[in-house]
């Protein structure tokens, strides 16, 4: 296993950290009385103020050692780096993955993209090895979604609120089994549940639910929440909107796509 997963997951910078993006949510920490700030990105910061900060707003900050939010300034529209999500259409389509043999999740895993860029985000990363998955070999994958709960985050200063990559579905004999695809801190495809214990310290199992509210509106009771959808759905917000709104993501988009190459790799922004 490599190494650099449990690094990556577990240091705290240890000089200023620019962060940029666009605010999923905030909400505050009773234990210590911050307010915790969850970008889109999936990364965090805390701050004892949130003063005119609100959902829906692109900043650009520095973060200390702690995580916490020491300077910050919100984005005009002109400078807002970070895409708003493409619209949507509703649909109802059943979604159903591919099944595929060890040798071809094997050939999966040989073949994936790998000049993803230092700063790359694991939304971006999963959405095109999803694709690329679906445009070389038609495969329908899925997406899991580990949720690190408000309470978990504080106790751990854990640096992101969500990560995701791509879940594919693979026939062992007589069983279809699931197995994690998650290159860059990863050396092999491997089961959820070995995946989730390298990012939850406590080695709790991470609470399955097909609904994002579940996570969002009642975060203290579990140390991280598990969601699995489609290869569709790239950031958390289409899972809310899938719940709240009955709006679902039924295809790719080539903008979303090209978006995310350039965003998260070194080439294919330009393939499309």
């Amino acid at each position: 296993m490599k190494f650099v997963l449990l690094a990556f997951l577990v240091s705290l910078p240890s000089f200023a950290d620019v962060l940029q993006g666009k605010i999923h949510s905030i909400e505050e920490v009773k234990e210590t009385g911050e307010y915790l700030i969850k970008f889109e990105n999936g990364r965090v910061a805390f701050t004892k103020d949130a003063g005119v900060l609100n959902k829906g707003h692109a900043i650009k900050g520095q973060l200390n050692k702690k995580l916490e939010l020491t300077s910050y300034k919100v984005l005009s529209e002109g400078e807002d780096a970070v895409p708003t999500p493409l619209s949507l259409e509703p649909s109802t389509e059943n979604y159903q993955p591919s099944v595929l043999t060890q040798d071809q999740l094997q050939d999966f895993w040989k073949n994936l993209k790998t000049d993803y860029t230092r700063k790359s985000e694991c939304s971006d990363r999963a959405f095109i090895w999803a694709f690329e998955g679906w445009k070389k070999y038609g495969y329908q994958t899925e997406m899991v979604y580990a949720f690190f709960t408000a309470s978990y985050i504080n106790r751990n200063r854990f640096k992101w609120w969500f990560h995701v990559a791509p879940l594919l579905s693979v026939k062992v004999g007589d069983k279809i089994e699931k197995y994690v695809v998650d290159h860059q801190f990863l050396d092999r495809p491997v089961p959820i549940r070995e995946w989730t214990d390298l990012m939850v310290f406590s080695k709790r199992e991470c609470k399955p639910t097909d609904k994002f509210s579940e996570y969002d509106v009642n975060p203290q009771t579990e140390d991280c929440y598990l969601m699995i959808d489609s290869m569709y759905y790239r950031i958390p917000a289409y899972l809310s909107d899938k719940e709240k709104k009955n709006v679902h993501k039924t295809e790719f988009n080539a903008g979303e796509v090209r978006m995310s190459y350039g965003l998260g790799f070194k080439t294919g922004a330009d393939s499309l």
